[in-house]
């Protein structure tokens, strides 16, 4: 049986983003007929067992979790010898068919080792990564690297990687994850995801305090918000739940009859020196389309090929209080005559599902 064997950096379990994009991922390499798939991680706690992890994330296949060093610690110390050690471990490994990371420093290991592999980019790079990235792909005139680009500005970075071959594929989900029914509460929106600058959380602060009868709930893990969090206890129409399992978003979600998004024109992640807007391809996204609810996002570009206004989501030009809020209301008073639209977003993420994805990096590596 051929194998896929995916090289993260993951500490496990945790509920960021990347770790859900990873495992799912995995679990789609998996659902693919003839295919075995072996996911190496950094660390991973070992009370905490595969059914649960496959449980709290919705996943339906089997596939291997492997730890070189076991260490939590994230150091460059650490996540050099990670990247070294895992990359020797894959040339031990029999009957591989794909090699796949996002991990910048195992991509320079792996291309030393002259290992075909495939590295998927989800942004800009910063720090000494950059530096050793840039000089070694400068200097290697054997090339034994493909890449998939989260977003296709990412192309247009990378001008290093010109003659690099490669395709750009958004972040998915699967619709079925968000089939059960639910009954939606009366006046109320919801927001998951990161609580980060940009993101728009201190903006969904401002709509609680300005649209008094409506209920926002957030999911988000409250410790990246750089606030203070006590204050907000006062807004009583902003509820704020932290994090909370994969498995419990899709209920948590279609309780509302609106989802927002109203990320800022410039928008960072865990690193505070990357600026995300430009390239991001957001995970919650593709899980609001799948929720069939209406959608409120910011009008951005980074993903006007997938959110089109008043066909599967409501776009709004500007940061502007006033016009969110007349949006909001609007919808919740007419939330029948939006049935087309809701449908619509439905039919978008049965485009986008981890099976489809999963199947056009196989093909494109067999190229």
């Amino acid at each position: 049986m051929k194998k896929i064997i995916y090289i993260s950096d993951l500490n496990l379990p945790n509920n960021s983003a990347q770790s859900i994009q990873i495992l799912k991922m995995c679990d789609a390499f998996s659902g693919i007929k003839n295919r075995a798939v072996i996911l190496f991680v950094k660390f991973y706690n070992k009370n905490y067992s595969l059914n649960k992890l496959k449980k709290n994330l919705i996943l339906k296949n089997y596939f291997s979790i492997l730890s070189i060093l076991n260490i939590k610690k994230k150091i460059f110390l650490t996540n050099f010898l990670y990247s070294l050690l895992v990359s020797f471990a894959i040339l031990k490994i029999k009957n591989r068919d794909i090699v796949y990371t996002r991990v910048i420093l195992v991509s320079v290991f792996l291309s030393i080792l002259k290992i075909h592999h495939t590295l998927e980019v989800h942004q800009e790079l910063s720090g000494f990564t950059k530096k050793i990235f840039i000089f070694f792909y400068k200097f290697n005139k054997k090339n034994y690297l493909k890449i998939v680009f989260i977003n296709k500005n990412l192309k247009k970075y990378f001008k290093i990687l010109k003659n690099v071959p490669s395709i750009v594929l958004d972040d998915a989900t699967n619709y079925l994850d968000f089939k059960k029914k639910v009954k939606t509460l009366n006046n109320s929106c919801a927001y998951s995801g990161s609580l980060t600058k940009g993101k728009g959380f201190d903006f969904i602060i401002k709509l609680a305090e300005n649209i008094k009868h409506v209920d926002f709930h957030i999911y988000g893990e409250k410790r990246t918000y750089q606030g203070n969090l006590s204050k907000l206890k006062k807004i009583k129409n902003l509820k704020i739940h932290g994090a909370i399992d994969y498995k419990d978003i899709p209920v948590a979600l279609k309780k509302n009859k609106i989802l927002i998004m109203p990320y800022n024109k410039v928008s960072f992640g865990r690193s505070k020196n990357v600026n995300l807007s430009k390239y991001m391809s957001p995970l919650k996204l593709f899980d609001y389309l799948a929720c069939e609810r209406v959608i409120i996002a910011s009008k951005l570009n980074v993903y006007n090929h997938i959110l089109k206004n008043n066909h599967n989501s409501i776009l709004i030009n500007k940061l502007k209080i006033n016009d969110w809020k007349k949006n909001i209301e609007f919808v919740l008073k007419n939330y029948i005559k939006f049935r087309s639209l809701r449908h619509n977003s439905l039919l978008t993420s049965r485009e986008f599902t981890w099976k489809r994805r999963a199947k056009k990096i196989i093909l494109f590596n067999e190229k």
